[in-house]
């Protein structure tokens, strides 16, 4: 496996980690287990949650930094999907920075900031996809993705320690597993 390929995968592994967590979220906060059960869960989550979603906003950022400068002034869509994916990203920060508030609130407010960005996901995340596949795949090469990626050792292993903490609150009967999201086909 070549450097573009491992990072484009690192990349890849997030982003179902991501999706599984917040699914496993999701499942856990409608189902009816005891505090006790659920509150070390959502704790985890949430640490998970921050540290991905964190990532996720700042290599996006970076993807339109590096975009923004490439796109001909005459191509105008291109230009409005990066503006709607910058106005995303704003949203996106704000909503997960609230959830980070939370873990150090008390149970019930915790569990209550994981519900609503869990439907701050469905209402916003889930419906704004972003197209911009295709101008990775004009404008990027190693060092673009090097540079947009902030994929390294010690982002590898903490993502890695977060998420294995995640698996190891899950209540009896939650999966940790991606949902699935559509895609491009070339999508990191």
């Amino acid at each position: 496996m070549n450097e573009l390929e491992f990072i484009r995968q690192q990349v890849s592994t997030e982003r179902a980690h991501m999706g599984a967590a917040r699914a496993a979220l999701a499942a856990a906060l409608a189902a009816d287990y005891p505090l006790a059960v659920l509150e070390p869960f959502a704790r985890a989550a949430a640490r998970y949650l921050l540290f991905v979603v964190r990532r996720f906003n700042r290599q996006d950022l970076e993807h339109c930094a590096i975009l923004q400068p490439l796109i001909p002034a005459t191509d105008s869509r291109d230009h409005k999907t990066l503006a709607d994916l910058a106005e995303t990203l704003w949203l996106s920060s704000r909503a997960i920075e609230g959830l980070g508030v939370s873990l150090e609130s008390p149970p019930a407010d915790l569990l209550g900031a994981c519900g609503t960005y869990n439907q701050f996901y469905v209402d916003v995340l889930v419906r704004r996809r972003h197209a911009i596949y295709h101008l990775f795949a004009q404008h990027y090469g190693v060092a673009e993705w090097r540079r947009a990626s902030f994929v390294d050792a010690d982002s590898i292993l903490e993502e890695r320690e977060l998420f294995d903490a995640v698996g190891r609150a899950l209540p009896t009967g939650i999966e940790l597993r991606s949902p699935g999201r559509p895609a491009d086909a070339k999508d990191p």
